[in-house]
């Protein structure tokens, strides 16, 4: 299935035709890094990963069938977490592991870094200020705060304000789910975790970081166990649900606003959202 990319003019390029010649006076960016954009994952199998299964199916499906239209700019920090990745994973110290991948029941993941003799699950993130910040408890409003110190104390300023999430929880998105996904992974080949971190480091400079209730580019947070039992029916439904997709041609139902971001994943980060039905007049 043949993949295309969007050049920097918003006209269209396979990857292949990009790769062997650019169309343009100049590249946008180093080949290497065009043929790392332009590699995609066969969805046509029999087993898939817990990062895709906690993709929305709909995603995931469309992937399977049709060819993804990419932005080639869009994968830098993926290229840079890849290359992080293979950093840390030669600085494991005696009685760690790092980077290896398990199976079972049709799932499957690759864990970061486990502590073998401390028991302790780890992985790393290069993500979002908002992110880091929603998973330590703050919320964003959009709207007025009265400025309390400085020349302009007493003044009210419009923009982005943080606040501690009044119900006091923590908003660690799907990060939560894959991990212990991985800790059940682990425990049914006969491994035992007792503890999960996220090693997170803010991809956005210091002065974004400033703008924020953070004081730092990096933070080391647990994360709490989930339900095994309904966590792993949870997967084996949506593993079902792709894998009945894939086989019949039927279209997965539309992706809720959850799974969309409110629309901000659909515009910006799906690169196949040009072939859905729900987004295009059902067409």
């Amino acid at each position: 299935m043949e993949n295309y990319f969007i050049c920097p003019d918003k006209k269209v390029m396979s990857c292949g035709d990009c790769i062997k010649q650019c169309r343009m006076k100049e590249r946008c960016l180093a080949l290497p890094l065009l043929v790392y954009a332009s590699r995609t994952r066969d969805l046509n199998r029999r087993h898939f990963s817990v990062t895709e299964l906690l993709s929305p199916t709909l995603q995931m499906y469309l992937k399977a069938t049709r060819g993804e239209l990419i932005k080639p700019q869009s994968i830098l920090p993926s290229a840079i977490g890849t290359a992080c990745h293979a950093i840390l994973e030669d600085c494991l110290p005696i009685g760690y592991a790092g980077e290896f991948r398990l199976e079972s029941d049709g799932i499957t993941g690759q864990m970061d870094c486990i502590d073998l003799k401390g028991k302790t699950l780890y992985d790393y993130k290069i993500t979002s200020v908002y992110k880091v910040a929603s998973m330590l408890g703050y919320s964003m409003y959009k709207g007025y705060k009265e400025i309390t110190r400085g020349k302009n104390k007493g003044e009210q300023r419009y923009g982005f304000w943080w606040t501690p999430e009044p119900t006091g929880l923590h908003d660690y998105g799907d990060y939560c789910k894959q991990q212990n996904l991985y800790r059940i992974l682990l425990a049914k080949n006969g491994i035992e975790v007792n503890d999960m971190y996220l090693q997170l480091i803010i991809k956005e400079p210091e002065s974004k970081v400033k703008e924020t209730p953070l004081k730092k580019p990096c933070y080391l947070i647990k994360l709490p166990k989930m339900n095994d039992e309904r966590l792993w029916r949870y997967a084996q439904y949506k593993k079902d649900a792709l894998l009945h997709a894939i086989d019949t041609g039927e279209l997965p139902r539309q992706c809720t606003p959850k799974e969309t971001w409110n629309g901000r994943r659909c515009k910006d980060y799906c690169n196949v959202a040009v072939h859905c039905p729900y987004m295009n007049g059902g067409k």
